[in-house]
Protein backbone atom coordinates (compact mmCIF):
# COMPACT_ATOMS: atom_id res chain seq x y z
CA UNK A 1 0.00 0.00 0.00
CA UNK A 2 2.77 2.78 0.91
CA UNK A 3 4.50 2.24 -2.50
CA UNK A 4 0.94 2.89 -4.09
CA UNK A 5 2.30 6.87 -3.93
CA UNK A 6 5.81 6.18 -5.85
CA UNK A 7 3.86 3.48 -8.82
CA UNK A 8 1.84 7.08 -9.27
CA UNK A 9 4.36 9.07 -9.74
CA UNK A 10 6.56 6.79 -12.07
CA UNK A 11 2.97 6.53 -13.83
CA UNK A 12 2.70 9.88 -14.33
CA UNK A 13 6.34 10.39 -15.27
CA UNK A 14 5.70 8.34 -18.15
CA UNK A 15 3.06 10.78 -19.50
CA UNK A 16 6.19 12.83 -20.81
CA UNK A 17 6.54 10.44 -23.54
CA UNK A 18 3.02 9.58 -24.10
CA UNK A 19 1.06 8.60 -27.25
CA UNK A 20 -1.98 9.03 -25.77
CA UNK A 21 -3.83 8.62 -22.08
CA UNK A 22 -7.38 6.97 -21.88
CA UNK A 23 -9.27 6.87 -19.22
CA UNK A 24 -11.47 3.32 -18.71
CA UNK A 25 -13.78 1.51 -16.96
CA UNK A 26 -14.00 -2.43 -16.13
CA UNK A 27 -18.34 -2.79 -16.31
CA UNK A 28 -19.17 -6.66 -15.63
CA UNK A 29 -16.91 -6.12 -11.94
CA UNK A 30 -20.31 -4.73 -10.71
CA UNK A 31 -21.89 -7.88 -11.55
CA UNK A 32 -19.16 -10.00 -9.74
CA UNK A 33 -19.49 -12.08 -6.34
CA UNK A 34 -17.78 -9.63 -4.89
CA UNK A 35 -18.71 -6.45 -6.65
CA UNK A 36 -17.18 -3.19 -7.10
CA UNK A 37 -16.93 -0.61 -10.01
CA UNK A 38 -13.36 -0.91 -11.55
CA UNK A 39 -12.08 2.48 -13.25
CA UNK A 40 -8.47 3.10 -14.81
CA UNK A 41 -6.19 5.39 -16.46
CA UNK A 42 -3.57 4.33 -18.98
CA UNK A 43 -0.39 5.84 -20.53
CA UNK A 44 0.24 4.68 -24.01
CA UNK A 45 3.95 5.59 -24.58
CA UNK A 46 5.66 6.31 -28.35
CA UNK A 47 7.61 3.04 -27.76
CA UNK A 48 5.36 -0.49 -27.92
CA UNK A 49 4.69 0.25 -24.02
CA UNK A 50 1.71 1.13 -22.10
CA UNK A 51 1.52 1.15 -18.30
CA UNK A 52 -2.05 1.36 -16.45
CA UNK A 53 -3.93 1.39 -13.02
CA UNK A 54 -7.35 0.27 -12.23
CA UNK A 55 -8.80 1.19 -8.93
CA UNK A 56 -12.15 -0.92 -7.53
CA UNK A 57 -14.42 -0.08 -4.72
CA UNK A 58 -17.26 -1.85 -3.30
CA UNK A 59 -19.95 -1.06 -0.61
CA UNK A 60 -23.40 -1.75 0.38
CA UNK A 61 -25.07 0.65 -2.15
CA UNK A 62 -23.21 -1.41 -4.96
CA UNK A 63 -23.67 -4.83 -3.87
CA UNK A 64 -27.42 -4.19 -3.15
CA UNK A 65 -28.21 -3.28 -6.37
CA UNK A 66 -25.86 -6.50 -8.16
CA UNK A 67 -26.38 -9.24 -5.83
CA UNK A 68 -29.84 -8.80 -4.08
CA UNK A 69 -27.70 -9.60 -0.57
CA UNK A 70 -27.38 -13.55 -1.55
CA UNK A 71 -24.06 -13.11 0.03
CA UNK A 72 -22.94 -9.96 1.81
CA UNK A 73 -24.17 -7.58 4.36
CA UNK A 74 -24.53 -3.92 4.70
CA UNK A 75 -21.49 -3.44 5.89
CA UNK A 76 -19.60 -4.88 2.89
CA UNK A 77 -16.29 -3.22 1.83
CA UNK A 78 -14.18 -3.81 -0.97
CA UNK A 79 -10.85 -2.42 -2.51
CA UNK A 80 -8.32 -3.29 -5.30
CA UNK A 81 -5.33 -2.08 -7.20
CA UNK A 82 -4.23 -3.38 -10.16
CA UNK A 83 -1.17 -1.86 -11.70
CA UNK A 84 0.06 -3.15 -15.08
CA UNK A 85 2.55 -3.14 -18.23
CA UNK A 86 1.67 -4.13 -21.53
CA UNK A 87 4.31 -4.67 -24.33
CA UNK A 88 2.30 -4.54 -27.83
CA UNK A 89 3.42 -7.19 -30.30
CA UNK A 90 1.55 -5.55 -33.24
CA UNK A 91 2.12 -2.17 -32.58
CA UNK A 92 -0.35 1.22 -33.29
CA UNK A 93 2.94 2.79 -34.06
CA UNK A 94 4.54 0.04 -36.87
CA UNK A 95 4.34 0.17 -40.37
CA UNK A 96 2.12 3.07 -40.90
CA UNK A 97 0.30 3.55 -43.89
CA UNK A 98 1.56 7.16 -45.41
CA UNK A 99 -1.52 7.85 -46.95
CA UNK A 100 -3.20 7.73 -43.82
CA UNK A 101 -1.10 9.68 -41.78
CA UNK A 102 -1.57 12.81 -43.89
CA UNK A 103 -5.16 12.28 -43.67
CA UNK A 104 -5.20 12.22 -40.43
CA UNK A 105 -2.94 15.03 -39.52
CA UNK A 106 -5.90 17.19 -41.53
CA UNK A 107 -8.31 15.82 -39.46
CA UNK A 108 -10.50 13.93 -42.44
CA UNK A 109 -9.60 10.08 -40.88
CA UNK A 110 -10.16 8.80 -37.68
CA UNK A 111 -7.39 6.41 -36.41
CA UNK A 112 -8.82 2.91 -35.94
CA UNK A 113 -6.49 0.40 -35.27
CA UNK A 114 -6.27 -2.59 -33.08
CA UNK A 115 -3.17 -4.17 -31.62
CA UNK A 116 -2.59 -7.42 -29.41
CA UNK A 117 0.19 -7.29 -26.51
CA UNK A 118 0.87 -9.39 -23.37
CA UNK A 119 1.21 -7.69 -20.02
CA UNK A 120 2.35 -8.41 -16.51
CA UNK A 121 -0.04 -7.22 -13.84
CA UNK A 122 0.19 -6.89 -9.80
CA UNK A 123 -3.11 -6.99 -8.09
CA UNK A 124 -4.00 -6.08 -4.42
CA UNK A 125 -7.79 -6.72 -2.85
CA UNK A 126 -9.08 -6.38 0.53
CA UNK A 127 -13.13 -7.23 1.19
CA UNK A 128 -14.56 -7.03 4.31
CA UNK A 129 -17.99 -8.04 5.55
CA UNK A 130 -19.71 -8.68 8.72
CA UNK A 131 -21.08 -12.79 9.21
CA UNK A 132 -23.27 -13.61 12.10
CA UNK A 133 -23.77 -16.99 13.81
CA UNK A 134 -20.88 -18.64 12.21
CA UNK A 135 -19.22 -21.72 12.39
CA UNK A 136 -15.15 -21.49 11.71
CA UNK A 137 -12.57 -23.97 11.47
CA UNK A 138 -10.27 -22.49 13.92
CA UNK A 139 -7.38 -25.12 13.47
CA UNK A 140 -7.44 -28.99 12.62
CA UNK A 141 -9.29 -30.05 15.66
CA UNK A 142 -11.47 -27.06 16.66
CA UNK A 143 -14.73 -25.78 15.30
CA UNK A 144 -15.45 -22.27 16.91
CA UNK A 145 -19.02 -20.48 16.82
CA UNK A 146 -19.79 -16.70 17.20
CA UNK A 147 -22.73 -14.47 17.42
CA UNK A 148 -20.53 -11.53 14.99
CA UNK A 149 -17.26 -11.17 13.80
CA UNK A 150 -15.66 -9.39 10.71
CA UNK A 151 -14.43 -11.02 8.22
CA UNK A 152 -11.38 -9.81 5.83
CA UNK A 153 -10.01 -11.59 2.46
CA UNK A 154 -6.51 -10.01 1.25
CA UNK A 155 -5.09 -11.05 -1.75
CA UNK A 156 -1.75 -10.36 -3.24
CA UNK A 157 -0.51 -11.57 -6.86
CA UNK A 158 0.11 -11.41 -10.59
CA UNK A 159 -1.34 -12.44 -13.63
CA UNK A 160 0.58 -13.23 -17.14
CA UNK A 161 -2.19 -11.96 -19.44
CA UNK A 162 -2.59 -11.22 -23.45
CA UNK A 163 -5.50 -9.21 -24.83
CA UNK A 164 -6.32 -7.01 -27.96
CA UNK A 165 -6.53 -3.43 -27.97
CA UNK A 166 -8.96 -1.44 -30.55
CA UNK A 167 -8.85 2.03 -30.95
CA UNK A 168 -12.23 3.48 -32.74
CA UNK A 169 -11.43 7.45 -33.13
CA UNK A 170 -10.80 8.70 -29.02
CA UNK A 171 -12.81 5.37 -28.33
CA UNK A 172 -11.22 2.44 -26.94
CA UNK A 173 -12.01 -1.78 -26.20
CA UNK A 174 -9.21 -3.08 -24.32
CA UNK A 175 -10.34 -7.28 -23.63
CA UNK A 176 -7.77 -9.47 -22.42
CA UNK A 177 -7.04 -12.52 -20.03
CA UNK A 178 -4.74 -14.47 -17.98
CA UNK A 179 -3.19 -16.45 -15.28
CA UNK A 180 -1.36 -16.34 -12.53
CA UNK A 181 -0.78 -16.67 -8.76
CA UNK A 182 -1.97 -15.26 -5.38
CA UNK A 183 -1.54 -15.34 -2.05
CA UNK A 184 -4.70 -15.03 0.08
CA UNK A 185 -4.80 -14.33 3.93
CA UNK A 186 -8.75 -15.07 5.31
CA UNK A 187 -9.08 -13.67 9.02
CA UNK A 188 -11.65 -12.17 11.66
CA UNK A 189 -11.48 -9.18 13.63
CA UNK A 190 -13.91 -8.08 16.37
CA UNK A 191 -15.17 -11.50 17.04
CA UNK A 192 -18.26 -11.35 19.86
CA UNK A 193 -18.70 -14.23 21.84
CA UNK A 194 -17.26 -17.09 20.76
CA UNK A 195 -17.48 -20.30 22.22
CA UNK A 196 -15.84 -24.16 21.03
CA UNK A 197 -18.49 -25.92 18.94
CA UNK A 198 -18.22 -29.42 19.76
CA UNK A 199 -21.61 -30.91 18.26
CA UNK A 200 -19.93 -29.22 14.68
CA UNK A 201 -16.90 -32.22 13.72
CA UNK A 202 -13.53 -30.91 12.20
CA UNK A 203 -14.13 -33.33 9.69
CA UNK A 204 -16.90 -31.67 7.76
CA UNK A 205 -14.38 -28.38 6.99
CA UNK A 206 -11.69 -31.23 5.69
CA UNK A 207 -10.96 -29.25 2.91
CA UNK A 208 -11.88 -25.91 1.50
CA UNK A 209 -14.21 -27.08 -2.17
CA UNK A 210 -13.04 -24.84 -5.35
CA UNK A 211 -15.59 -21.95 -4.80
CA UNK A 212 -15.37 -19.13 -6.59
CA UNK A 213 -17.39 -17.64 -3.70
CA UNK A 214 -14.11 -18.03 -1.04
CA UNK A 215 -16.08 -19.91 1.75
CA UNK A 216 -15.97 -17.76 4.69
CA UNK A 217 -15.96 -20.40 7.02
CA UNK A 218 -12.00 -21.07 6.70
CA UNK A 219 -9.63 -19.10 7.24
CA UNK A 220 -5.60 -19.22 6.90
CA UNK A 221 -3.38 -18.40 4.24
CA UNK A 222 -2.87 -20.14 1.18
CA UNK A 223 -1.15 -19.91 -2.19
CA UNK A 224 -3.73 -20.59 -5.34
CA UNK A 225 -3.86 -20.34 -8.98
CA UNK A 226 -5.36 -17.31 -9.96
CA UNK A 227 -7.02 -17.03 -13.60
CA UNK A 228 -8.52 -13.16 -14.52
CA UNK A 229 -10.73 -12.17 -17.20
CA UNK A 230 -11.33 -8.93 -18.31
CA UNK A 231 -12.96 -6.14 -20.67
CA UNK A 232 -12.27 -2.31 -20.49
CA UNK A 233 -14.00 0.29 -22.13
CA UNK A 234 -12.54 3.97 -22.55
CA UNK A 235 -11.98 7.29 -24.08
CA UNK A 236 -8.86 9.05 -24.75
CA UNK A 237 -8.94 11.81 -23.14
CA UNK A 238 -5.54 13.50 -24.34
CA UNK A 239 -3.52 12.28 -27.93
CA UNK A 240 -0.25 13.18 -29.40
CA UNK A 241 -0.76 15.06 -32.63
CA UNK A 242 0.59 12.81 -35.69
Amino acid sequence: MRQLPLLFLLFLSTSIFSQSINLHTSPFTALDLAPRWRIGVEYDTQMDLAFSLDIGYGNDALQTRTTDRRRWDNNYYYLEFRPEIKLFLTSFKRTPNFRKLQQQRLGRYPANSSAAYISLEYFHSHLKNTFSNTNILLSSNLVVRFDEGRFHKIKNGGHFKIGIKHQAGRFVIDFSGGIGGTRRHKFYTDVKNWIPNYSFYPEAFDSEPFDFADKHEFIGTRSLVHATLNLRIGYAIWRKKL
